[in-house]
């Protein structure tokens, strides 16, 4: 076994213990059944402080660790295929004391198919799931990922905390700025979505 699988089947097992889940319920068939083991190797391997588990140096012992992963399901749109998940992240209390007490983190995590990071943001999703490529909560929609809505293209998603925008045709800063082609790329998205109305309606 690969000392970095290794490393994230100890960590899976001693840190998240029952914090492993699967939106979807645990009894469904997974194309990869490590899923969510590879998930938190790639959340240890990324660099990211926000999503590694450490000791911050000059915090007093204080742990940053990850306590849970959700693996809210995937997101296809042509060739183009990533993997969503929640996870929350705990802060510790000072070693000895009471107080403060210690402080949760949740993210939102997308995921490329080699389990590298390709966004992440603040964003609560946990007990979200997906339909299509519609992240669906309680009261809904929460984000359309077919979308490609120029403002989101650039901006990200609003309703996730500023989620980064993470399929290849992202428009960069110097590409905003230029009208024109944010006006080719505005006509070429709602000559789409006729398009798709009109397959739709053909059903």
């Amino acid at each position: 076994m690969k000392k970095s699988l290794k490393h994230a089947l100890l960590l899976a097992f001693t840190v998240l213990g029952s914090g492993l889940s699967f939106a979807g319920g645990r009894e469904e068939p997974m194309a990869d059944p490590k899923t969510l083991l590879k998930m938190v190797e790639g959340l240890e391997k990324s660099g990211d402080e926000r999503f590694t588990s450490s000791k911050p140096p000059k915090e007093n012992g204080i742990s940053y660790q990850l306590s849970s992963i959700e693996f809210i399901g995937s997101v296809e749109r042509g060739k183009e295929r990533f993997l969503i998940a929640s996870a929350f992240y705990i802060r510790s209390r000072n070693p000895g004391r009471d107080t403060p007490p210690a402080r949760g983190h949740t993210f939102m995590i997308v995921f490329r198919p080699d389990f590298s990071i390709a966004a992440g943001s603040r964003a609560d999703i946990s007990g979200c799931r997906m339909d299509g490529n519609r992240l669906m909560g309680e009261d809904g929609v929460v984000a359309d990922f077919d979308s490609r809505d120029v403002s989101v293209r650039h901006h990200g998603y609003a309703g996730l905390d500023d989620l980064p925008y993470f399929f290849s045709d992202r428009i960069t800063d110097k590409q905003w700025e230029d009208d024109e082609f944010i006006k080719r790329e505005v006509e070429a998205e709602e000559a789409r979505k006729r398009k798709v109305e009109e397959e739709e309606r053909k059903r």
